[in-house]
């Protein structure tokens, strides 16, 4: 199946001076589309009333979450900066593998969803704390989470 184009954009959440939070916290986003059969595309939506301020950061990771916190290493990271137009409410944002990078992303480590089992995982960091906004994990055939076989549209 064809893979959508990218869109691009050029808790306690604070609002910035130009509108728009400078924080996102959990609830302000949800991830709304993926799919993990190569090349990988995923979309999210903000969901926050007053929309994404400029320069407002979102990391996206396909690390597992370890029991005792923080995240398994080993995967990659994917950091989308909002542009100076911000993000407005309702507003849906991509990634694709098709166009290297996205306007607004950054790519660092192997990001590779897997159709057999993965999760993508969007969240904000701090120098002291991480805090999950969203969360998706699938598994092919396994006996956690859904049965999406990597795709969710």
């Amino acid at each position: 199946s064809p893979t959508p184009a990218p869109t691009s954009s050029s808790s306690s959440s604070s609002v910035a001076t130009t509108g728009g939070i400078t924080t996102a916290s959990p609830g302000d986003l949800a991830i709304v589309a993926l799919d993990a059969s190569n090349p990988d595309f995923f979309q999210f939506v903000c969901l926050h009333p007053e929309g994404f301020a400029p320069g407002l950061q979102i990391k996206f990771t396909d690390n597992g979450w370890l029991g005792e916190g923080g995240f398994r290493s080993g995967e990659g990271i994917l950091t989308y900066t909002v542009g100076s137009k911000g993000v407005s409410p309702g507003e849906v944002v991509g990634w694709s593998e098709v166009v290297a990078p996205p306007p607004g992303w950054s790519k660092s480590g192997g990001f590779s969803l897997s159709t057999s089992g993965d999760q993508l995982i969007a969240y904000s960091q701090s120098e002291s704390s991480i805090e999950v906004l969203y969360a998706v994990h699938w598994s092919k055939s396994g006996t956690t989470g859904p049965q999406l076989g990597g795709k969710m549209l």
